[in-house]
């Protein structure tokens, strides 16, 4: 028995299953003509890639879980940002795609990463088959403060995922990531250097002591032959505040700067 006939004003909706019984899979949808970002959290099966959820009026997806992430991606065209939380789960349900699916849409891509042990396997398996072409903005995030050398691996991923999909980045963030460790700065530097559009670099610093500043003199270091962004305007750098759960802003400018 439907409650309603169809939802006509509606523009987001999310779907989780980890509180109901029913799988996301037997779900049937009324008309939701102004439905533009879904967001599917499911941790027991995945949700049918031929229920009627309208995907292709869709622009903004998150997928949370058991999801075949490659075959979603190409039931929205209009896609333009992507949101996907790689953990074991979503390993299960991602079968090696024979193809790679180009989406000349999407702009916006965040990698949200655990410290599952599966998780390089499943960030290698997802970007190995999608070429983003129209990528400009990234954003790489752990939900933990994760160990040196996965955290090295991912980076190296990340970056040959961005080479393969010859996309221009103009803004690029790595959340709770201690970039400045030497051997993480190295992986991330070679990002950078790959990437010398980004004109906005966001860094959210898990240490509680670093500074905006002690990024910009490893970005300066006499070490470094070529200025890995020439035309860098902002810096942003976010840290935690002491002695509390808020998080403040430092923000450094770079000449010339035009209007962001």
């Amino acid at each position: 028995m439907r409650i309603v006939e169809s939802l006509p004003k509606l523009e987001a909706l999310t779907l989780c299953n980890r509180v109901v019984r029913e799988s996301l899979s037997n779900f049937q949808f009324v008309p939701m003509p102004s439905l533009h970002r879904v967001i599917i959290v499911t941790l027991r099966s995945p949700i049918d890639l031929q229920s009627n959820l309208p995907w292709t009026q869709l622009t903004r997806l998150r997928l949370h879980g058991f999801h075949n992430v490659p075959a979603l991606v190409q039931l929205c065209p209009k896609l333009t940002v992507l949101s996907l939380i790689l953990d074991s789960e979503l390993g299960e349900a991602l079968p090696r795609y024979p193809v790679v699916i180009r989406h000349s849409h999407l702009k916006v891509l965040s990698l949200w990463l655990t410290t599952d042990s599966d998780m390089l396997q499943v960030l290698e398996n997802v970007l190995d088959v999608l070429d983003l072409p129209s990528l400009d903005t990234l954003l790489v995030r752990c939900y933990e403060r994760p160990p040196v050398s996965p955290c090295i691996a991912a980076l190296v991923i990340v970056d040959e995922f961005i080479q393969s999909s010859s996309c221009t980045l103009t803004k690029f963030s790595i959340y709770d990531v201690d970039v400045l460790d030497f051997s993480i700065f190295m992986a991330f530097l070679k990002i950078l250097h790959h990437n010398p559009s980004i004109t906005r670099l966001i860094i959210l610093d898990p240490s509680r002591r670093s500074k905006a500043q002690d990024v910009v003199d490893l970005l300066r270091q006499p070490s470094l032959s070529t200025n890995p962004l020439p035309i860098l305007q902002a810096l942003d750098f976010w840290t935690w505040k002491e002695g509390c759960d808020k998080l403040q802003v430092e923000t450094i400018g770079f000449r010339p700067l035009v209007p962001w």
